[in-house]
């Protein structure tokens, strides 16, 4: 038994960190807190002074360029399950990974990415275990096109999967790409658990309950024995697979080369 008394887990976005958080939660008790601070919408709105990214803003559902409302609900889903405030006590924080997640959002750099060594060393210190969520980049470069457009992003609607296609190519995937390969070595540097998506839904049940077992967290036994044996995709990731190119699907032949040539994560996969 380790002696962290819950979970950081650091995931890039579209990694299956919804699947992930909704297993821990009915395994542990423990509700999952988002992100690694709270901010107020006023905060968060101060934060995103610089602005969207021309291409981003011209694609976005026009109900989507409204930055009050934006910060508004993210700031709800910040507070969301803390107790006081706070997330820092027993239990189960997640976070991408970024300073500011909705500035990655509107306008990306790799200079909102923060340091693996920070986080790590954050989540240490308050007794938690670190945990490293990641994925081939042209599978979340798929899935992150497709959640854009299907109406399930409560930040950001972009009007067409070809307007997505295209801005997750050129602006997301480069950022998203750094970011990975950055956690996968500093990662193996400290002893950090880095678990890939393909692992996890092939097999769901062995993985869920080695990332609940890094932490002291008490585990249901009656959940531990209806943990799935096999990945039920959303609805709109029905056509999505781990073992074929339909990732493909929704991108020119230009993009699908540009994604597979940023693709540290592919070949370390392999």
């Amino acid at each position: 038994m380790t002696e962290a008394r819950g979970l950081c887990l650091i995931s890039i976005p579209k990694s299956g960190t919804m699947f992930l958080s909704r297993y821990l939660e009915r395994m542990t008790g423990c509700k999952v807190v988002f992100g690694i601070e709270k901010r107020s919408a006023k905060a968060l709105s101060l934060e995103l002074a610089g602005g969207w990214h021309p291409a981003i803003r011209a694609a976005a559902d026009p109900r989507s360029l409204d930055i009050t409302a934006m910060c508004r609900r993210f700031a709800l889903m910040l507070n969301r399950n803390r107790v006081n405030g706070d997330s820092h006590s027993k239990g189960i924080v997640s976070d991408h990974g970024h300073t500011s997640f909705l500035q990655f959002l509107i306008n990306p750099s790799a200079a909102h990415i923060a340091s693996p060594r920070m986080l790590i060393q954050w989540a240490r210190e308050r007794g938690l275990a670190p945990v490293f969520l990641y994925r081939s980049l042209p599978e979340i470069a798929n899935s992150f096109a497709h959640f854009l457009t299907s109406g399930r992003s409560f930040l950001l609607t972009l009007r067409t999967l070809e307007h997505a296609a295209e801005i997750v190519a050129d602006l997301y995937a480069p950022v998203l790409a750094e970011q990975t390969a950055t956690w996968l070595d500093i990662a193996a540097q400290e002893n950090v658990l880095a678990l890939a998506y393909r692992d996890l839904i092939s097999d769901p049940a062995r993985w869920v309950k080695a990332v609940a077992r890094q932490s002291d967290l008490p585990l249901e036994a009656a959940v531990l024995s209806r943990l799935p044996t096999a990945y039920r995709p959303w609805t709109y990731r029905h056509r999505q697979s781990a073992s074929d190119d339909s990732w493909r699907d929704g991108f020119t032949v230009h993009q699908q080369a540009a994604l597979t040539a940023l693709c540290p994560v592919l070949r370390r996969e392999q």
